[in-house]
């Protein structure tokens, strides 16, 4: 954490700024990893080459990894880990370890402002409720405005043309998904908490959850006005 934010690394993505051989790329919810020249570019799909973990726990397109306000540390692995790690790992392992209820109250918040209405906030708590348990939670929100403009055709199929959507007796106007609009939004809540039940010096009990969404076309690069199918 505290060397991170010393240099100015506040998500997964920058860590390549200060690791030599290490390169993360974000867009449509999924963060692709490449170590040392080794990756997979394809986001959704095709299995990883460098794994990604978090509190041990295996996030296999890295979906939605990205802010690092509640995170201790990354250890970037580089090579094949397939030892300690199994499967995804032939060009290495990302190890996200979180920040662990404590019994000291702490707080870190950030926030950046920008045109077309951007804002990017986070924060982290950490809280004792009483000598055995502790609680502690982070929260993050992405917004912005689209940014780039639909230069799609209006109206590419014939005028009155109805479509039928695949298994059902759904219909719509293939004409409205092409209406021109902006594109590449970002929608983004994400939270994480954790709850620490001390119950000797030497057993403690922790319980941890995390949620994440992403509604935008952020990366995307098209917008639908009209769903076929709500």
């Amino acid at each position: 954490g505290t060397a991170m934010l010393k240099s100015v690394i506040n998500n997964l993505t920058e860590v390549r700024f200060n690791t030599p051989g290490f390169l993360a790329q974000a867009g449509t919810g999924y963060t692709q990893i490449y170590i040392r020249g080794i990756g997979n570019g394809v986001y959704v799909g095709a299995d990883p080459s460098v794994a990604t973990f978090v509190d041990d726990v295996p996030h296999v397109y890295g979906s939605l990894v990205d802010n690092l306000v509640n995170v201790q540390r990354v250890e970037i692995l580089k090579g094949a880990q397939g030892g300690l790690y199994g499967r995804n790992a032939s060009g290495g392992v990302i190890n996200i370890i979180t920040r662990q209820p404590s019994d000291k109250f702490e707080a870190d918040v950030r926030a950046t402002g920008a045109t077309r209405g951007t804002f990017d906030g986070a924060a982290y708590v950490n809280m004792p409720l009483s000598d055995h348990i502790a609680w502690n939670f982070s929260l993050t929100r992405d917004w912005h405005a689209p940014y780039e403009k639909n230069v799609a055709y209006r109206d590419p199929y014939p005028a009155g043309t109805v479509a039928t959507v695949p298994g059902t007796s759904t219909t719509f106007d293939p004409n409205a998904l092409a209406k021109p609009g902006k594109l590449n939004n970002e929608n983004v809540w994400a939270f994480d908490t954790k709850l620490r039940l001390k119950v000797t010096d030497n057993f403690k009990i922790t319980l941890g959850g995390d949620y994440a969404d992403k509604r935008d076309a952020g990366g995307n690069g098209w917008l639908n006005t009209t769903p076929a199918a709500t």
